[in-house]
């Protein structure tokens, strides 16, 4: 069957949707030497980039519904790398305000329709499935930042941007040729949709994406200048100290995705949520430097991206595949539309009051994350029927 290729295929394409993204944090203090410009400049126009990737994420999940969700998702990857050509043609901030804005509308609309997709084809091994998705991802996204920082500072940091966004353009053409017949276009019941907003269950969804999703978010920006800031590393180290972070996750798409399956997602993403706390406070209090940050890459890493899959295992559990598509597009809203903030403040932080600083804010943001986790639904299966509890 041609569904065992697809899944590697979509390991490429969520590599590259984010890789696209994960080019801009080492570029940053190159940014702003070339273009004589403030972290805050940069950060201000990333949050409105970043928020858009959010908020496309509900447009993505309903046109998945309506368009069926490979057709929704060659579009993204087809175009979303057409905003790094304008950042290459016009290497400014407003260049790169433009092209990261046009980059983040096109590639909004992946994570929800991905997901939906393979929560359909992939349902007898979900949770494996989503990891293997995310590792595959994880994978290739290893060396983004190691190589954008190289990229950047042999050439200029433009040109990181565009060797990603034409990786990505060209990943489109395979994925073009596939078409699973079973998957139809859905309808969405808007009272089955409605009842899913005022569910306390999904408001619990939410507010565990939202904390989670600033954490992520804020790390993923504020990691490599904090290490050039606070613990005076170079920048191609910390673009390698990333890469390392990205590999650790690896192994967590993986852990995260098979306990889901054999255990349920519940316990594991508390587990999940109390190692991702207990990572930040290493990286903020462990005197020896490269002990601290070992510690932080090797231990979140793992933790952040396992809780990934075990967070889609979770939600495709507890939803009909009639709004799940939608469902999933509110959620990464929360995650990555809510999440982009922290962008700006941790920005804004940095800045103005020092690294340490967005560094603790982060890991009080965290802690709601891991005060939320518990009370998550929990899922048992019985005899293949969902029970709440």
């Amino acid at each position: 069957m041609r569904e065992k290729f697809l899944l590697p295929l979509l390991g490429v394409a969520h590599s590259l949707n984010h890789s696209i993204f994960l080019a801009l944090p080492p570029l940053v203090p190159l940014m702003i030497i070339q273009m004589g410009v403030s972290i805050k400049d940069v950060s201000t126009f990333a949050t409105i980039g970043y928020f858009i990737y959010g908020l496309g994420s509900i447009v993505g999940g309903i046109l998945a519904n309506k368009l069926g969700e490979l057709k929704v998702l060659t579009l993204c990857v087809s175009f979303s790398g057409v905003g790094t050509i304008i950042i290459f043609l016009f290497p400014s901030l407003l260049g790169f305000a433009l092209g990261f804005i046009i980059m983040s509308i096109w590639a909004s609309f992946y994570h929800p329709t991905v997901y939906s997709l393979i929560s359909k084809v992939y349902s007898s091994n979900l949770g494996t499935a989503f990891s293997i998705h995310g590792a595959a991802g994880n994978i290739g996204q290893i060396l983004t930042p190691s190589i954008s920082a190289i990229i950047g500072l042999t050439y200029g940091w433009q040109y990181s941007f565009l060797l990603f966004g034409i990786l990505t353009i060209v990943i489109a053409i395979p994925l073009y040729s596939f078409h699973i017949e079973r998957l139809k276009e859905g309808k969405v019941s808007v009272d089955i949709f409605i009842n899913l907003l005022k569910g306390l269950t999904f408001w619990k969804l939410y507010a565990f994406n939202i904390f989670n999703g600033l954490v992520f978010r804020g790390v993923e920006f504020i990691l490599p200048t904090f290490l050039v800031v606070a613990k005076y590393f170079k920048i191609e180290i910390a673009g390698y100290a990333m890469s390392i972070m990205l590999l650790a996750g690896v192994f967590g798409q993986f852990l995260g995705g098979s306990l889901a399956d054999k255990f349920g997602s519940y316990k594991i993403l508390i587990i999940e949520s109390f190692s991702i706390t207990i990572s930040l406070i290493f990286l903020l209090f462990i005197p020896h430097p490269i002990l601290g940050v070992a510690l932080f890459i090797s231990i979140y890493g793992i933790s952040m991206y396992a809780s990934q899959p075990s967070f889609g295992y979770l939600v495709a559990i507890v939803s009909d595949p009639q709004v799940r598509g939608p469902l999933y597009g509110f959620l990464f809203f929360m995650a990555f539309g809510c999440g982009s903030l922290s962008v700006f403040f941790t920005g804004f932080l940095l800045q103005e009051y020092g690294a340490e600083i967005a560094i603790i804010t982060l890991t009080f943001i965290a802690i709601f994350a891991l005060i939320v986790s518990i009370v998550l639904p929990k899922v048992k299966k019985v005899k293949n029927q969902t029970k709440f509890y």
